[in-house]
């Protein structure tokens, strides 16, 4: 079997899962993420703090997406991020924090498996998926 030939008829044939994330850029105030937390990767800013930032990637029921939260979200909320974990992330909007510099804020919340599991028991009237 060529294994290269099926997997390229695989793709053509839309059969193949993309992993290639989607990047996500806050805009509007409310805008949310809803997925499984996978992985995050430290970047370069290139700003002139020198700063580096972590990116995240989440799968989520669209595909894979990823996204920053800045230096603030990643010491408050990035931190916390378990591999595997349901979590919805909802952009807050910037805030002020002087001298005209801004950040951006999230509420971040964990959704457990116990969670997740009655909200969809209750969804299918209990019906096994």
């Amino acid at each position: 079997m060529n294994v290269s030939k099926a997997a390229i008829a695989a793709v053509k044939a839309n059969d193949a899962e993309s992993i290639a994330p989607d990047f996500v850029q806050w805009e509007k105030k409310g805008q949310q993420i809803a997925g499984a937390y996978v992985a995050k990767s430290l970047v370069d800013s290139g700003n002139r703090e020198g700063k580096p930032y972590n990116q995240y990637l989440f799968d989520t029921d669209s595909g894979r997406v990823k996204f920053h939260l800045g230096s603030v979200g990643d010491s408050e909320i990035g931190a916390q991020f378990l591999e595997g974990e349901v979590y919805v992330v909802e952009y807050q909007g910037k805030e002020e924090i002087g001298r005209s510099r801004s950040v951006n804020r999230f509420n971040c919340y964990h959704v457990s498996a116990d969670v997740l599991a009655s909200v969809e028991e209750k969804s299918t009237g209990g019906e096994s998926a």
